[in-house]
């Protein structure tokens, strides 16, 4: 495919360019989880969805920009997730498995206000680990359609954490030895 030539218009250079100063503060941040803040005629899951889409886009087509590098970006490329954290709601560009604290701030419209506070996580669940809907909630999850968290009873199995998290990219998995429960977001 020629350089510049997207099948969908969503991976295009004008998507790109829509969201290249939130992801230059992300990359440059990285590893410290930036707080993202939607432009202001967007909801949260479009959001992230069309953010997930400038940086396939990025990743497929190598744009020009001068936000970073691509060495940084190659540097980094697999190892973040762009996701709700389920505590509070926020939309997060964080290193893979965290929970992001210390979050820096990146917004692309300087007159967009903070997510609302009566902005809600929705959590799935409880499941045990061998229900058969954890991996279409993995799916869900990884491709934007759902949003929050599912929570499951006991801790995943090794290979079942590491065939969710190769399969799905923008998936985070964390178990939390307080509450004797994962977390998948």
């Amino acid at each position: 495919m020629p350089q510049g030539k997207a099948l969908d218009p969503r991976l295009g250079l004008a998507s790109f360019k829509r969201y290249e100063l939130i992801l230059g503060q992300c990359v440059r941040a990285y590893p410290t989880p930036t707080r993202l803040l939607p432009l202001s005629h967007q909801a949260p899951s479009t959001f992230i969805a069309r953010l997930r889409d400038a940086i396939l886009g990025y990743r497929l087509n190598k744009w020009e920009t001068n936000q970073f590098t691509h060495e940084q970006f190659e540097a980094i490329d697999g190892h973040f997730v762009v996701s709700r954290d389920p505590r509070n709601g926020d939309i997060l560009f964080r290193p893979r498995g965290t929970v992001g604290l210390n979050t820096s701030v990146a917004s692309a419209d300087t007159h967009t206000a903070q997510v609302s506070s009566h902005t809600t996580a929705l959590e799935w669940g409880p499941v045990d680990a061998s229900s058969p809907l954890i991996p279409h909630f993995a799916a869900l999850f990884d491709d934007g359609i759902l949003e929050g968290a599912l929570l499951v009873k006991q801790e995943l199995p090794l290979p079942l954490v590491e065939g969710l998290t190769s399969s799905y990219p923008n998936l985070a998995i964390e178990y939390n030895n307080l509450t004797q429960q994962t977390i998948i977001m």
